[in-house]
């Protein structure tokens, strides 16, 4: 049996409680028949899932380094989850550090990557790790997507979101995306302790990357992908990717 196959058969699906009662979708693939010393936990962009092509290579790339990895849901189609328009950034951040909570007793050493939203997600909740990643991140979202991509649905109090689909989203993720501005994401992005890489899609269109670089205070590196979409599918780009977001996390 492959590592891949073995990876994919140790796979547990898990429920993690949050802060309000909610259920928090998360899939485990364990490096080992026994628990390892070191984890990665993978959080999602906005309208995205565990399931996404960057978070399956991340799992079979970081398994076969040895670490546990964690793919964490912010909504999901299963009882006592939540769903997407009733969520918001910050409760992705209160959701984001139960899960590392939850954890962090099993391990010796705790990693997070976020990618799009899951990066800004880390932003609004200063994850207590050993290292972080952001994966071409959302920093501005308003100027950057948000305020072409977001669509009024008066009938409903919603607002639709996609990029070649609709999705809902609530008015409170809305007007939180509006109020995401310099003078308030900057001094967030400023009380990250975590050591952390910022890693930019070279044709992602997250032009902010550097401004999140800039805001940090913490141990930081940035690292931009040549030739990379903002979800690492063209070529082989995800392989960079990873490899940089391995070489960060090794230093600690």
């Amino acid at each position: 049996m492959t590592d891949l196959a073995k990876s994919i058969a140790r796979e547990k699906t898990v429920f993690i409680p949050a802060f309000d009662k909610k259920s928090i979708y998360c899939v485990v693939n364990y490096a080992g028949d026994t628990p390892s010393e070191k984890a990665v936990v993978l959080a999602h962009g906005l309208t995205g899932n565990p399931n996404e092509y960057i978070h399956l290579m991340a799992r079979d790339h970081f398994n076969k380094l040895g670490y546990d990895v964690y793919r964490v849901a912010f909504y999901w189609h299963a009882e006592n989850c939540r769903v997407l328009h009733e969520t918001t950034l910050a409760i992705h951040a209160l959701d984001l550090n139960s899960v590392i909570a939850h954890i962090k007793p099993d391990y010796k050493k705790i990693f997070v990557c976020g990618h799009s939203y899951g990066g800004l997600t880390m932003v609004f909740g200063n994850p207590q790790a050993d290292a972080i990643a952001f994966w071409d991140p959302a920093f501005y979202p308003w100027s950057e997507f948000m305020e072409e991509e977001g669509v009024h649905l008066s009938e409903m109090s919603l607002y639709s979101i996609g990029w070649g689909m609709a999705c809902l989203m609530g008015k409170a993720m809305y007007t939180e995306a509006q109020s995401m501005k310099p003078e308030k994401a900057d001094p967030m992005a400023a009380k990250i302790i975590a050591p952390s890489i910022v890693i930019q899609a070279e044709n992602g269109g997250h032009d902010n990357c550097t401004k999140l670089y800039d805001a940090l205070t913490c141990n930081k590196d940035i690292k931009v992908i040549k030739s990379a979409d903002h979800c690492f599918t063209k070529g082989q780009t995800v392989q960079p990717l990873l490899e940089a977001t391995q070489n960060w996390f090794q230093k600690f």
